[in-house]
Protein backbone atom coordinates (compact mmCIF):
# COMPACT_ATOMS: atom_id res chain seq x y z
CA UNK A 1 0.00 0.00 0.00
CA UNK A 2 1.24 3.43 -0.84
CA UNK A 3 1.83 6.06 1.58
CA UNK A 4 -0.38 8.74 -0.14
CA UNK A 5 -3.59 6.04 0.01
CA UNK A 6 -2.48 5.33 3.91
CA UNK A 7 -2.27 9.09 4.58
CA UNK A 8 -5.75 9.73 2.36
CA UNK A 9 -7.13 7.11 4.65
CA UNK A 10 -6.32 8.45 7.85
CA UNK A 11 -7.63 11.60 6.62
CA UNK A 12 -11.19 10.04 5.92
CA UNK A 13 -10.97 8.35 9.32
CA UNK A 14 -10.18 11.71 11.30
CA UNK A 15 -13.10 13.37 9.26
CA UNK A 16 -15.67 10.91 9.65
CA UNK A 17 -14.53 10.59 13.76
CA UNK A 18 -15.06 14.38 14.02
CA UNK A 19 -18.47 14.74 12.35
CA UNK A 20 -19.60 11.86 14.27
CA UNK A 21 -18.42 13.74 17.37
CA UNK A 22 -20.21 17.11 16.37
CA UNK A 23 -23.32 15.11 15.77
CA UNK A 24 -23.43 14.09 19.00
CA UNK A 25 -22.68 16.83 20.20
CA UNK A 26 -25.30 18.91 18.69
CA UNK A 27 -27.71 16.20 19.64
CA UNK A 28 -26.59 16.37 23.12
CA UNK A 29 -27.03 20.74 22.93
CA UNK A 30 -30.64 20.04 21.15
CA UNK A 31 -31.57 17.88 24.29
CA UNK A 32 -30.47 19.91 26.68
CA UNK A 33 -32.40 22.89 25.30
CA UNK A 34 -35.13 20.86 25.13
CA UNK A 35 -35.17 20.08 28.40
CA UNK A 36 -34.69 23.76 29.47
CA UNK A 37 -37.60 24.81 27.43
CA UNK A 38 -39.79 22.06 29.10
CA UNK A 39 -38.62 23.06 32.46
CA UNK A 40 -39.47 26.86 31.99
CA UNK A 41 -42.73 25.20 30.84
CA UNK A 42 -43.28 23.52 33.92
CA UNK A 43 -42.69 26.69 36.05
CA UNK A 44 -45.04 28.85 33.86
CA UNK A 45 -48.08 25.86 34.81
CA UNK A 46 -46.98 25.85 38.50
CA UNK A 47 -47.31 29.49 38.20
CA UNK A 48 -50.83 29.44 36.72
CA UNK A 49 -51.66 26.56 39.44
CA UNK A 50 -51.16 28.34 42.41
CA UNK A 51 -53.00 31.32 41.14
CA UNK A 52 -55.92 32.43 43.03
CA UNK A 53 -58.52 32.92 39.98
CA UNK A 54 -60.16 29.13 39.33
CA UNK A 55 -59.32 29.56 36.03
CA UNK A 56 -56.28 30.10 35.75
CA UNK A 57 -55.37 27.16 38.48
CA UNK A 58 -57.47 24.92 36.14
CA UNK A 59 -55.04 26.07 33.49
CA UNK A 60 -52.16 25.11 35.20
CA UNK A 61 -53.14 22.02 36.61
CA UNK A 62 -54.14 20.95 32.62
CA UNK A 63 -50.78 22.10 31.79
CA UNK A 64 -48.83 20.33 34.53
CA UNK A 65 -50.84 16.84 33.52
CA UNK A 66 -49.89 17.63 29.96
CA UNK A 67 -46.19 18.42 30.64
CA UNK A 68 -45.86 14.89 32.68
CA UNK A 69 -47.04 12.90 30.07
CA UNK A 70 -44.73 14.64 27.60
CA UNK A 71 -42.15 12.59 25.65
CA UNK A 72 -39.88 15.18 26.35
CA UNK A 73 -40.33 14.50 30.33
CA UNK A 74 -37.50 12.60 31.74
CA UNK A 75 -38.43 10.67 34.53
CA UNK A 76 -36.43 13.31 36.76
CA UNK A 77 -39.21 15.77 35.43
CA UNK A 78 -42.41 13.75 35.57
CA UNK A 79 -41.27 13.22 39.33
CA UNK A 80 -41.09 16.94 39.79
CA UNK A 81 -44.16 17.62 38.01
CA UNK A 82 -46.11 15.09 40.11
CA UNK A 83 -44.52 16.75 43.40
CA UNK A 84 -45.70 20.41 42.39
CA UNK A 85 -49.29 19.05 41.36
CA UNK A 86 -49.39 16.87 45.15
CA UNK A 87 -48.12 20.45 46.68
CA UNK A 88 -50.17 22.62 44.88
CA UNK A 89 -53.72 21.41 43.87
CA UNK A 90 -53.41 17.42 46.10
CA UNK A 91 -55.99 15.82 43.82
CA UNK A 92 -55.76 12.18 42.16
CA UNK A 93 -54.34 11.91 38.65
CA UNK A 94 -54.94 9.18 35.63
CA UNK A 95 -51.32 6.73 35.08
CA UNK A 96 -51.35 4.44 32.06
CA UNK A 97 -49.25 1.41 32.68
CA UNK A 98 -48.68 -1.66 30.71
CA UNK A 99 -50.42 -4.10 32.73
CA UNK A 100 -54.10 -1.87 32.79
CA UNK A 101 -55.66 0.39 30.99
CA UNK A 102 -55.93 3.29 33.28
CA UNK A 103 -55.89 4.06 37.09
CA UNK A 104 -56.32 6.76 39.34
CA UNK A 105 -54.22 7.08 41.89
CA UNK A 106 -53.10 9.46 44.93
CA UNK A 107 -50.25 11.05 43.86
CA UNK A 108 -49.02 10.34 47.34
CA UNK A 109 -49.47 6.19 46.22
CA UNK A 110 -47.84 6.93 43.10
CA UNK A 111 -44.54 8.98 44.54
CA UNK A 112 -44.19 6.58 47.35
CA UNK A 113 -43.92 3.06 45.38
CA UNK A 114 -41.07 4.33 43.57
Amino acid sequence: MSTSLLVGLIALGGVLVAQLVLMWQGEKTRRNARREELLREVRWAAELASDTSESKKAAGVAALRVFAASVAADPDIQDLIRVLMNVLVEEEIETYTEFTEYEEDEIDDQLGGR
